[in-house]
């Protein structure tokens, strides 16, 4: 009997531990939202546009299931790399210890956006990190990486690109953060250039808000 419980025990750890719970069924291509909280240039990023409902969200990754049957997240940070699921959901925590994460679902009806998702994401492990948030440089930013892999057999992407801007939405201007971060690199801030921002794909009509773990704010 003591060794049944510890079974039971050890089972339930193990689901917890890998991010999952009675109420979200994980599904490979679910796209996590996240507020990242890493500091002034995160906040600078989520200043620019709300996401969904008014939440913060500065960073967004793809979910997989990997070859050991665990879930990973698919994301472009330091690099394109895969980080384990509960690794991803606790690097940033509300009042109540909660993930600051929420999950969106493509919409059934774009499942042909789906197909063979994991084979041009895994072409793009290691790839470097967009720093300069353009577009077609063989690096990626967060939403980059969702934007890219995304696409139906016609090469169709399934989300847009549209003109990205850098200006804070509470006062009309460009925070110093941003300017800063622009000059380190020698290059203009690309305002009006085409790009994504992650709090713009959550609200997108293509996908479904189908999880919160906690308050994104």
């Amino acid at each position: 009997m003591k060794s049944l419980i510890l079974s039971s025990i050890l089972v339930t750890l193990m689901f917890f531990m890998n991010g999952c719970n009675d109420k979200y069924n994980p599904k490979e291509g679910d796209l996590l939202f996240q507020n990242l909280d890493c500091g002034p240039l995160c906040e600078s990023i989520e200043n620019v546009e709300e996401g969904i409902n008014g939440s913060k969200i500065s960073h967004v990754g793809i979910l997989i299931k990997g070859t050991d049957n665990n879930w990973y997240v698919a994301e472009a940070l330091d690099k394109v790399k895969l980080t384990p699921l509960n690794e991803f959901l606790y690097r940033s925590k509300d009042a109540n210890c909660n993930p600051k994460v929420i999950v969106g679902r493509i919409k059934d009806k774009y499942s042909s956006y789906t197909s063979g998702f994991k084979n041009r994401l895994q072409a793009l492990y290691n790839k470097p990190y967009d720093d300069e948030f353009k577009i077609g440089n063989n690096k990626f930013y967060c939403c980059e990486l969702v934007y890219e892999v995304f696409q139906n057999k016609e090469g169709k992407h399934l989300f847009d690109l549209k003109p990205m801007t850098f200006k804070n939405m509470h006062t009309g201007k460009i925070d110093s953060v941003w300017i800063n971060y622009f000059k380190k690199l020698a290059i203009p801030v690309p305002e009006g250039k085409l790009g994504c921002n992650p709090a713009n794909y959550s609200k997108s009509d293509k996908i479904k808000i189908i999880y919160s773990y906690g308050k994104m704010n």
